[in-house]
C-alpha cells in the first residue's frame, strides 16, 4: 500500500523517472522482493523493513520503514553519475508528500529520508539504498 504510493510518487517526478531504465512499456520501479531479470538499469526496488503502531492524543498511526534501493548495471555508468542520481532521489524523497493516501483511509503521511549509502547486491550489482521513515496517521 505505502510502497505503491512511494513508487507512484517517484514515477510522477520526470526529473528522476526519465533517468530510470525501462521494463516493458514502463519505468523500472518495483515494489517486490527482487528485480526482474529483464529490467533495464538503473532500476529502483522499494521494500518494507519494519513497522510499529503508536497513538497520538485521539489518533492512531504507524511508523513504517522502507528501503528504496537504486541499482545500476554492472557495466556501469561513472560512479559520479550513480552518486548524482542517488543524491537526486534522496533530495526528492526527503519530506515528500505521498499523495492519494486519503482514498485508503490514511489522513497524512510524513516521510523522512536518510542519506543514501553505497552497497552491492548479492549478484554484485552496484547500488545505493535510502531508508525512508513514514509516519502515518489513520483517519479517525
Amino acid at each position: 500500500m505505502i510502497e505503491g504510493a512511494i513508487a507512484q510518487t517517484i514515477l510522477g517526478n520526470s526529473t528522476i523517472s526519465d533517468k530510470i531504465g525501462k521494463y516493458g512499456t514502463g519505468v523500472a520501479v518495483f515494489s517486490r522482493d527482487v528485480l526482474p531479470s529483464s529490467c533495464g538499469y538503473p532500476a529502483i526496488l522499494i521494500a518494507p523493513v519494519s513497522a510499529r503502531d503508536f497513538g497520538v492524543r485521539n489518533q492512531k498511526g504507524s511508523e513504517c520503514f522502507y528501503d528504496v534501493s537504486i541499482y545500476f548495471d554492472r557495466s556501469r555508468q561513472t560512479e559520479d553519475a550513480e552518486r548524482t542520481l542517488a543524491r537526486s532521489l534522496w533530495n526528492f524523497l526527503n519530506r515528500v508528500d505521498l499523495g492519494g493516501l486519503d482514498e485508503i483511509g490514511l489522513e497524512s503521511c510524513g516521510v523522512w529520508a536518510d542519506a543514501p549509502f553505497r552497497h552491492n547486491d548479492d549478484d554484485k550489482f552496484p547500488g545505493y539504498t535510502i531508508r525512508l521513515r513514514a509516519l502515518i496517521l489513520v483517519t479517525p
